[in-house]
């Protein structure tokens, strides 16, 4: 995707973009570290071809359940930057687009603290890549 092609879409597709991609990233390679975080993260990697298309409502519900299953059993030193992100994959997964008025920046749920979420998603795939031997190159 060329650079000027993500700067005309709208913010949500933007939104799914960032998360489908953050998703796909840690879904690429599976975790050495062995202890339940690092598990967890195996069984999504397991589960990521069904989790492809977020325009599908059961696969963003289960990408949801699958990432804050993941934000409760990760360590407290990256726990707040997985809730951010489980939080968001939360509010996408119960978005509606047609319930959204572009002129409300408050009825664009998972569109709200992008740049926190985009922050906490870097954190997120440098810890994993850190300590559970997961390279996202």
């Amino acid at each position: 995707m060329q650079h000027w092609e993500f700067m005309h879409m709208s913010r949500t597709k933007k939104i799914t973009v960032l998360l489908g991609s953050t998703a796909l990233a840690l879904s690429l390679t599976a975790c050495g570290g062995g202890d339940e975080y690092c598990d967890l993260i195996e069984e999504y990697e397991a589960n990521a071809s069904s989790m492809e298309d977020m325009a599908d409502q059961d696969a963003a519900v289960d990408m949801a359940e699958e990432t804050r299953a993941i934000a409760d059993a990760a360590p407290d030193d990256i726990a707040e930057d997985w809730n951010t992100v489980a939080d968001a994959m939360d509010k996408l997964a119960n978005f509606d687009p047609e319930d959204a008025d572009m002129e409300d920046p408050d009825s664009m749920g998972p569109l709200e603290n992008l740049d926190e979420l985009e922050q906490a998603g870097t954190n997120v795939e440098e810890h994993v890549q850190d300590n559970c031997d997961v390279s996202l190159n």
